[in-house]
C-alpha cells in the first residue's frame, strides 16, 4: 500500500477527510491495542494518501463497530508484569517495532512504531526494540511502586531472536554488535541490575507480532485474545 501516485488521487481526496478519521482512530488506539499497527500503518500517508488508504481507514472503523464488545479489563491481585518485543526486520529498511507489557490479562502500555535506525540485521532490530520495551517498564514499574505494588525482579521480556538474548546476555562486543547504537548498553545495564531479563520464546508466542506486521486471521485472533477481553 502506498500513498497517493497521480493527480487524479489527490483530487479524489479532496473531499475526504483523511487526517480527521485517522487522527480519531489514534485516540481508539489508547483502549484498542490489536488496532495500533495498523493506524501506525496509515499515519504514514498523512501528507499525501490515496483513496486505498482512505477505504483501509474505513475498513478499521468496521472492524471496531463489529467489535466493540472487546476491550481492557484487570483481574487478580497478585499478577506478575510481562514484558513481550518484537520486530519486523526484513520487509522495510526501517522496520516496524512493537511491544507491550501485560498485567492482569491484559495490556497496560503498547507501542506499534517504525524505528529510526536502518537495521542490519534481525538481532540489531530486536535489540533496539527490546531496549525500547525496557525503557517504558522502567515507568512502568516506578507507577506501580507508587501505587504499592511492588514487582518480582528481574522483569521477563520475551523476545523471539535468540541472539538479541546472548547479546543483552554477553558482555563485551564482537563484529556482529560493535556498531550496536547506546541502546545495547541501556538493555544491558537494565539486565546487569536484575531489573529486567531477556528470555526466549517461539514466534508463535510472541504476542508483539500483532504491532509489527499484518498477520493472518488466526494468528491475529490468538493475540488478540492476550490483549482484551469481552466487557459485553
Amino acid at each position: 500500500m502506498t500513498g497517493a501516485t497521480s493527480d487524479i488521487d489527490r483530487s479524489r481526496m479532496r473531499s475526504k477527510s483523511y487526517l480527521q478519521l485517522v487522527g480519531s482512530l489514534l485516540w481508539v488506539t489508547i483502549s484498542r491495542p490489536d488496532v495500533s499497527f495498523y493506524v501506525s500503518f496509515l499515519c504514514q500517508f498523512m501528507q499525501d494518501p490515496s483513496p486505498q488508504n482512505y477505504d483501509a481507514a474505513l475498513g478499521i472503523v468496521s472492524y471496531l463497530q463489529q467489535t466493540k464488545n472487546l476491550g481492557l479489563t484487570y483481574v487478580g491481585t497478585k499478577a506478575m508484569i510481562e514484558v513481550y518485543a518484537d520486530s519486523s526486520w526484513g520487509s522495510l529498511p526501517k522496520p516496524f517495532a512493537g511491544y507491550v507489557i501485560k498485567y492482569g490479562g491484559a495490556s497496560i502500555s503498547y507501542q506499534s512504531k517504525k524505528l529510526k535506525l536502518v537495521a542490519q540485521s534481525s538481532a540489531e532490530a530486536e535489540t533496539a526494540v527490546y531496549a525500547l520495551s525496557a525503557k517504558n517498564l522502567q515507568f512502568v514499574l516506578h507507577l506501580f511502586e507508587f501505587l504499592d505494588n511492588r514487582q518480582q525482579l528481574p522483569i521477563h521480556i520475551f523476545t523471539d531472536n535468540a541472539a538479541t538474548r546472548d547479546s543483552i546476555k554477553n558482555p563485551g562486543v564482537t563484529a556482529r554488535t560493535r556498531h550496536y547504537a547506546r541502546w545495547l548498553l541501556y538493555a544491558r545495564e537494565q539486565f546487569l541490575h536484575r531489573i529486567s531479563a531477556p528470555h526466549w520464546i517461539s514466534t508463535s508466542m510472541m504476542t508483539a507480532d500483532i504491532f509489527t506486521k499484518c498477520l493472518d486471521k488466526t494468528t491475529f485472533l490468538r493475540h488478540r485474545s492476550s490483549l482484551l477481553n469481552d466487557i459485553s
